[in-house]
């Protein structure tokens, strides 16, 4: 074992530049793979703390309060069998504005943040007192920019309250803002003040079970609630496992990409691995032989290769673990800060214990198959055999070049491409990779771009009225606008329907919402009465085809909807559908629009027709311009500029290894070309041929790899969102730019030859000779 160690530690100091090229790309390698380590054992965990130190409900439902007595609600706790309740707090969606900003927030009363249930977490200020008070969402104050002390005024009632924020606060079941409502609290007696008589108000209650309760389990105590009484009571419901399913959306889309290519870039680390020890054992045959006739054993040989890998491996492993430790902190703080928990170090302890035994195990796989060639050598043929074998022939492709006549530097560049089979096959690969992890990054840009387009209502305008302005007014105010193109009433209300996990979200439209620019997947878009278009989620929770049909009550009235179409709508997580007004009026033959969708004739200023409108009634109308842009997709792209450049930097390392490998063994042979007349310049030449075969083959092969790494990877971010990916997401890869993809292949391969064809342009031929 001693000579073993003296031998593997001789060569480390020897093979320098080698040893220092294995550790780079394993600290790529694993410091990629502890991120994705990292966020599977973390992403969750933020939430779920703070779901247990706030004593978050399981489920929150809501009761028409004219439908259900707050008795009646509460006794549902007994029901459902919960182990601890909180409520009923009365609620109401209440318009507000601060400044030239308009919100609706559902006004909670509650006289005290605490409880066994739905406990919150107050982040600065205090609770409220008296009336004229109100706490709101931290989520909400930081994305509008309320500050404690700010005044907003609630736009309900004709008197216009005011009221004065004086606290922030989390409540665990609660999506941020801007993905989800937000609730703001005030003392209870204040609540029936902010509607107008007649207007709905709810009971809101939490319950919390003895166990986390499954996502079916979850649907039948609705199912129970919906069976307990009258119809129409239970008006919305929501589940712990959506919110928390929102919080860590975006941590799930990147942990999608790191699984990925982490994968592919142990695989590359595994393939240069494997190169190197092939090269070494090739280059290195009488000193094989000569630790043979020494007295090693063919286990010892294998035994030195491999260590001389593991070394550095372990290096850079351990370098890789903290450097992806700490990288991945940031992406676990964003649900911590938003959560409003401290932020911390989080590292799981059996990650260095996985990664670094799974680098170990990889690499030990890719050098033993090489390494065991070396030990079964005969020890007088390895002798004389001398520093490698020699290599015999020409390629045909060499041949074909010569006689076509092109430069020698070429045709003999052309042969020392494919001189090593499994070297240069293993190099291609890696670009490959390469290659095809910048093929993907291109397509995912891509999609966002094109999301930005066919989002519908991009650039139109929506308006949002209050109950105290009348609906006439608002249709009189737009239709007397010269820009107006169309008008669509909207109004969304939640469906009960039997079977279905969560509650359903639907949305009606009067007017041409065939201008809406709702993209179709299947079937086509509505056009009479009971029909309906639907994202996929729904349909595959209520096992449903396009032309089937499914009821429902809407405000304890049954309706009966036919899906006729499928649709991109990752409202409500894909549990959703639209359908036509006359739909709603057959269920509710009073029903009013508080929002409108403006398509406006062409060469008309949206930001311009928006202030316009708003400036009409400035207490009663908020319009802004629909603009869905690809900024709000920026962490997944920096996540996959950053992969993108890991797998690169890979793929370069393996050519500048097996390039350097190749001038090492053929050092002799080019000295004798500089010999007869070959100047530096067709030395150079000649490497850079060689590899740019290599990076031509991986280009060739990585970007129809990357088109459907693409399109698998694209498929899963849909059922992220509950919705089925359209074409127009998928086929964003334009012909022209896909050569340019394959020529970065090349440019991989250039990059990584350049040193490599510098060095041996260089040599002495004297001290070449000499040496030989």
């Amino acid at each position: 074992m001693r000579a073993v160690v003296t031998k593997v530690v001789a060569e480390l100091r020897r093979r320098r530049l080698q040893a220092a090229l294995i550790g780079i790309i394993v600290v790529l390698a694993s410091g990629t793979a502890t991120i994705a380590l990292t966020l599977i054992a973390e992403a969750s965990h933020p939430y779920d703390r703070a779901f247990e130190d706030q004593r978050g409900a399981h489920l929150v439902a809501f009761f028409n309060a004219r439908r259900a007595t707050s008795a009646l609600v509460a006794g549902t706790q007994q029901l459902l069998g919960a182990s601890a309740a909180g409520g009923p707090w009365l609620v109401a969606d209440v318009p507000f504005k601060h400044g030239s900003g308009k919100y609706t927030l559902t006004v909670v009363g509650r006289g005290d943040p605490g409880g066994r249930v739905e406990a919150l977490r107050l982040t600065a200020g205090r609770w409220v007192e008296t009336a004229g008070e109100i706490v709101v969402t931290r989520s909400f104050a930081e994305q509008n920019a309320i500050a404690l002390g700010d005044q907003i005024t609630a736009l309900s009632v004709r008197t216009e309250p005011t009221f004065r924020v004086v606290g922030e606060a989390i409540d665990i079941n609660e999506g941020p803002a801007g993905s989800w409502s937000q609730s703001a609290w005030v003392i209870p007696d204040q609540v029936d003040q902010l509607v107008i008589p007649g207007d709905a108000m709810d009971f809101k209650m939490a319950y919390r079970f003895h166990s986390a309760p499954t996502a079916d389990q979850i649907g039948r105590d609705i199912t129970k609630l919906k069976m307990a009484l009258q119809p129409g009571a239970l008006t919305d419901t929501v589940s712990y496992l959506d919110v928390r399913d929102t919080f860590n959306r975006v941590t799930a889309a990147i942990l999608i990409f790191l699984l990925a290519f982490s994968v592919f870039a142990l695989g590359a680390v595994a393939l240069i691995i494997a190169n190197v020890v092939t090269g070494a054992v090739i280059g290195s045959y009488r000193e094989i032989g000569i630790m043979k006739a020494l007295g090693f054993t063919p286990l010892q040989v294998v035994q030195s290769f491999v260590a001389q890998m593991a070394g550095p491996a372990l290096a850079g492993c351990l370098v890789g673990i903290l450097i992806g430790g700490l990288l991945s902190q940031p992406l676990l703080n964003q649900s911590t800060d938003a959560l409003g928990l401290p932020s911390g170090f989080s590292f799981a302890p059996w990650i260095p214990i996985v990664a670094v035994s799974g680098v170990l195990v990889i690499v030990v796989i890719a050098a033993v198959t090489p390494a065991w060639r070396a030990a079964v050598l005969n020890p007088a043929s390895a002798i004389s055999l001398g520093t490698s074998p020699r290599i015999r022939g020409r390629s045909g492709l060499g041949r074909l070049l010569n006689r076509l006549g092109l430069a020698r530097s070429i045709s003999l560049g052309a042969d020392d491409a494919w001189v090593r089979p499994i070297r240069g096959g293993l190099t291609a690969i890696a670009i490959l990779l390469g290659v095809a992890t910048l093929t993907f990054a291109y397509g995912l840009h891509g999609s966002f771009n094109a999301y930005h387009d066919f989002a519908p209502l991009q650039g139109q305008v929506i308006v949002e009225r209050t109950a105290l302005y009348p609906e006439a007014g608002v249709i009189t105010t737009l239709k007397a606008q010269p820009e107006t193109g169309n008008v669509v009433r909207v109004d969304s209300r939640t469906m009960s329907v039997s079977g279905a996990s969560a509650p359903v979200q639907g949305t009606f439209y009067e007017g041409d919402s065939t201008r809406l620019g709702w993209l179709v997947l299947k079937g086509r878009w509505f056009s009479a009465p009971g029909e309906a278009v639907a994202a996929s989620a729904l349909l595959q929770d209520l096992h449903l085809n396009v032309g089937d049909s499914v009821s429902g009550l809407i405000d304890s009235q049954p309706v009966r909807i036919r899906i006729v179409g499928v649709t991109f709508d990752p409202d409500n997580s894909g549990r959703a559908f639209i359908a036509d007004w006359s739909t709603l009026a057959a269920a509710v033959p009073n029903a009013e629009a508080s929002t409108y969708y403006v398509a406006l004739r062409p060469g008309t200023d949206p930001a311009a027709f928006a202030r316009r409108i708003q400036a009409t009634q400035p207490d009663f109308l908020n319009a802004q311009v629909a603009d869905f842009g690809a900024s709000s997709f920026g962490i997944l792209e920096s996540v996959m500029l950053a992969l993108v450049l890991v797998l690169i930097l890979i793929a370069v390392v393996g050519v500048f290894n097996t390039v350097l490998l190749n001038t090492r063994e053929r050092i002799h042979d080019t000295a004798v070309l500089k010999t007869v007349g070959m100047t530096p310049g067709q030395i150079v030449a000649m490497v850079a041929v060689s590899a740019s075969l290599l990076g031509l083959v991986g280009g060739l092969l990585g970007v129809p790899l990357g088109i459907a790494l693409h399109r698998g990877l694209m498929g899963l971010m849909g059922n992220l969102i509950g919705n089925e990916m359209p074409s127009v997401a998928l086929n964003v890869f334009d012909p022209l730019v896909l050569p340019l993809l394959v020529l970065a292949g090349l440019v991989l391969a250039i990059l990584g030859a350049v040193l490599p064809a510098r060095w041996v342009a260089r040599l002495s031929v004297a001290d070449v000779l000499h040496a030989e």
